[in-house]
Parts: structure tokens; C-alpha cells; sequence
């Protein structure tokens, strides 16, 4: 049997795969990739498998949505055409959720936070403090909600330039009693790093790496190292089976020993993405775990606070 008799036959087998020459010329037929799937996107996704050996792009076709992951094997290029309809129809009710649940919780903040402030400043009060401490948690909400609102939506802006490592220390500090009462060693070796960040997405980073660092070690230590290139959590814990690595970033993926929702991994994933950010994981079971979250060509030292130790 002929080359293209077979890949025609593959093709009525298989209609998600589609085959075309070094010119993007589909076989079999007369037209190209993209002028099947008319998109600028196409033709950028087809040059990089024709150069580096794989491509991939999403491109809608009426009201349905592709995922095209392109291959080149010789002098052909496989395509693999995904329906992700329904999975863009799923991200967008779930942008739409939280878009709401956002605008509803920020209307009745902004009142607890207003009417703190009026009692703070035109009363006479014994425990200004508390009504301070109303204030400030309210704002810090408000802003939560504001970074995870831009986080879903994918709402990108210029991040401004922060120092991580005061953000690092704190989030740190918080962990200490909790450690303590476990007898694990926390250890921070945290160097002054200025990166373009979200501060609040960052911290709420930095705090689901830690927090499942410390809960699933049991005796060790747990390691949280900054630098100018990267954030590094390793521990001495139970580590994770290799045939839970590949999914540990999906949402509601856990381990049958884990008591949590399985959304903390998701969500640095997703705030790493959001900053351009790789997040790297090294784990064996009965052996620890490292997380490495690196900032790529962003990163630069800071002054001030640099090459500090402490152990905490």
C-alpha cells in the first residue's frame, strides 16, 4: 500500500488527525492547514513545528474551538485536532462565577470597611485597635479579591517591581508555631530578590507551597530558599508516587492520604502562569518533596536585606 493511500485510510479512521507537506498543502487534497482553520495562529504554530519539531495552537471554527497540536516526522506534519468546546464552555462559566461571587463580596466589604472607619475616626472607642485591624483585614480582602478576579479573567497588567523577600519572611514567620508543634525543623535562606509581581498572588503562592510542605512532613525539616532566579520549598515528607506527578497541578487532583480540596497546587500553577513564572517539581515517595517556582529573566537583587539566613 501506498504512503498516501494509508494516510488517507488513517485519516477516514481517525478524522482528529490531518497530514500536510512542508508546505502546509493537506494530503489528499488541494488546500492548506489554513485554509481549513483560517488563522494567523495556524501559520505560526505550523513554521514552529517546521523549525523546532512540534507547534501547537487553539483556534475557533464557528462556534466550536480546536486545540491543534502539530508534529513533523520527516518531510510530513501530523496534526492533532482536539474538540475543547466544552472546555472553554466550562472556563467561561467558571470566569463568570467568580466575576460575581467578586462583585458580590466587595459591596458588603466596602460597607464593614466603611463603617469601621467612621467608628475609628468620629467616635470615642477603647478598642480603636480592633476597628484598625477590621480596616485593614477588609482592604486586604478587597484586594484578594481583586488579584484572583484578574487571575481568572486573565486580565494581564504591568506588575510593579517588589522586593519578595519581606513577603517570604512573613509568610514564613506564620508557619513557625505550626512547625513547632510538629517538631519540624523551618528553615529559611532567603536572599533580597526584586521581581514585577502581584504581592498578594505571590503571598497566597508562597503560602500553598508552605502550607502543604508542613503538612505532609512529619519529621525533618521543611526549606524555603529565595533567590534572585527562583523560590525553592523542599521538605522531608512522604513525597509524592510518581503516578500522582504528572496530575498534581490539575484542579481536584489529590492523593488518597491528602484531607484537602486539591485546589492549592492549581492555584500556584495558575498564578505562576499569570507571571510568566515555570513551576518545577522533584519528588519520591518516603522522601520529600522540592517545589521550584522560577521567575525566569525577570528577577533581580534587590538591595538592602540580601543573602540572609535565618532559621526560624
Amino acid at each position: 500500500m501506498k504512503l498516501n493511500e494509508f494516510l488517507k485510510e488513517l485519516r477516514e479512521a481517525f478524522p482528529e488527525l490531518l497530514f500536510t507537506d512542508e508546505k502546509g498543502i493537506l494530503l489528499g487534497e488541494e488546500s492548506r492547514l489554513w485554509d481549513l482553520f483560517p488563522s494567523t495562529e495556524v501559520i505560526r504554530a505550523f513554521e514552529e513545528a517546521l523549525s523546532t519539531g512540534k507547534g501547537f495552537c487553539e483556534v475557533k471554527d464557528g462556534n466550536r474551538f480546536y486545540r491543534l497540536k502539530l508534529k513533523r516526522i520527516g518531510s510530513l506534519v501530523v496534526v492533532l485536532k482536539s474538540d475543547v468546546t466544552a472546555e472553554r464552555e466550562v472556563e467561561d462559566l467558571k470566569r463568570d462565577i467568580i466575576s460575581t461571587v467578586s462583585h458580590e463580596l466587595r459591596t458588603p466589604l466596602t460597607v464593614i470597611r466603611g463603617n469601621a472607619e467612621y467608628l475609628l475616626n468620629f467616635t470615642a472607642c477603647d478598642e480603636s485597635h480592633l476597628l484598625q485591624e477590621i480596616v485593614e483585614k477588609s482592604e486586604k480582602i478587597e484586594k484578594i479579591l481583586s488579584g484572583i478576579g484578574k487571575l481568572i479573567l486573565g486580565k494581564k497588567e504591568k506588575f510593579p517591581f517588589i522586593n519578595l523577600y519581606p513577603i517570604v519572611k512573613n509568610v514564613v514567620l506564620s508557619f513557625k508555631e505550626t512547625a513547632e508543634s510538629k517538631g519540624i525543623k523551618l528553615i529559611a535562606d532567603l536572599e533580597g530578590s526584586s521581581v514585577e509581581a502581584d504581592p498578594l498572588l505571590f503571598e497566597q503562592l508562597v503560602k500553598n507551597l508552605l502550607d502543604n510542605a508542613v503538612k505532609f512532613t512529619s519529621k525533618g525539616y521543611v526549606r524555603v530558599r529565595l533567590s534572585k532566579e527562583c523560590l525553592e520549598v523542599s521538605d522531608t515528607g512522604r513525597g509524592i508516587g510518581k503516578e500522582f506527578l504528572p496530575f498534581i497541578f490539575e484542579k481536584f487532583v489529590k492523593s488518597p492520604d491528602s484531607n484537602g480540596r486539591g485546589i492549592g497546587l492549581s492555584l500556584v500553577r495558575e498564578i505562576a502562569d499569570y507571571h510568566g513564572w515555570e513551576v518545577k517539581v522533584d519528588s519520591e515517595k518516603g522522601r520529600g518533596t522540592t517545589f521550584t517556582v522560577c521567575f525566569g529573566k525577570q528577577g533581580k537583587v534587590s538591595g538592602g536585606e540580601s543573602q540572609q539566613r535565618r532559621r526560624v
